[in-house]
């Protein structure tokens, strides 16, 4: 029987969601299941319709929702080995989808096997089973000290419900940047006009990033243990105390302390870059940020 499968990877990443646009809006989360459901069903008829990937995967949209399946036909159907936000780097979708290699452990192979699971149609008690049990695990798992004390309260809240949906993540701080001299710089000041900034942080910023009025904040976040990566995250305001944030943006891609504000003209922008050069900009496009060279804008 041709069925859906998900590696479990790929599962708690669609729990995630469904809990995300729970909590953002009564009635979402089972809008968003829906609609992954359509988009899986879609491409089991039909397994080629969805648009050639990497390492001999396809990807398809989900409807209405910023969203990829990326997945693989099989002779049995169709194997999804990520959930993926736009937003996000694919890199992670594309590992999974590669074959064990032979360096890989007897241990390892049974693990993604068994990973590989259930067909698409989940009944509501099972899905909501799987949802209470993923909240259960991600936050047992995610220790409450995690976001440095300098970030402020609200911000604070907004990272605290998406790193509980992001374990591998964590806030980089002061001590991460390794760069106690050039901190000690920015709060003293240049002099000139580059003024004291006592409350200065390499890797936190707030401001109105995309000049809609509401203030804005940036982190970079550090992924992983073994191989660790740092990612800079922005975060639209306004944020709500009752709703789940996810980033507006979020990349790998050119990471280094966060700048924003004089004495740069305006319209400020948010810089990324080491201390004491141009930098990059992240500009603000739509909902999310492309990042750009100093001199463009």
């Amino acid at each position: 029987m041709n069925r859906a499968r998900f590696i479990a990877a790929a599962r708690l990443e669609f729990l995630a969601e469904v809990i995300y646009y729970s909590e953002a809006q009564a009635g979402l989360g089972a809008r968003f299941t829906a609609e992954v459901e359509a988009a899986a069903a879609r491409v089991l008829a039909f397994p080629l319709s969805g648009s050639p990937y990497r390492s001999n995967t396809r990807r398809v949209l989900v409807k209405d929702f910023p969203f990829s399946l990326i997945y693989r036909p099989e002779p049995e159907g169709i194997i999804i080995f990520a959930v993926a936000h736009h937003a996000a780097p694919l890199l992670l979708a594309i590992t999974r989808a590669r074959p064990l290699t032979t360096a890989s452990t007897p241990t390892a192979s049974r693990r993604v096997m068994r990973d590989i699971c259930c067909p698409m149609n989940w009944s509501p008690l099972v899905l909501a089973i799987g949802i209470t049990l993923y909240a259960h695990a991600t936050a047992a798992a995610t220790p409450t000290s995690q976001v440095p004390a300098y970030i402020a309260a609200q911000h604070r809240t907004v990272l605290e419900k998406w790193l509980a949906m992001n374990t591998t993540l964590r806030v980089a701080t002061d001590e991460d940047c390794k760069c106690d001299d050039d901190i000690a710089a920015m709060r003293r000041g240049y002099g000139g006009v580059w003024k004291a900034n006592p409350d200065f942080h390499p890797y936190y910023a707030v401001g109105d990033f995309n000049g809609d009025g509401h203030a804005d904040f940036a982190v970079v976040v550090i992924r992983g243990t073994t191989d660790p990566k740092r990612e800079a995250a922005i975060f639209n305001g306004p944020f709500s105390p009752n709703s789940a944030s996810r980033p507006a943006y979020l990349s790998g891609k050119y990471v280094g302390a966060l700048f924003f504000g004089p004495p740069r003209p305006k319209p400020w922008r948010l810089i990324v870059g080491p201390f004491e050069s141009e930098g990059s900009l992240l500009v603000p496009k739509g909902s999310t940020y492309v990042l750009k060279p100093s001199n463009c804008c």
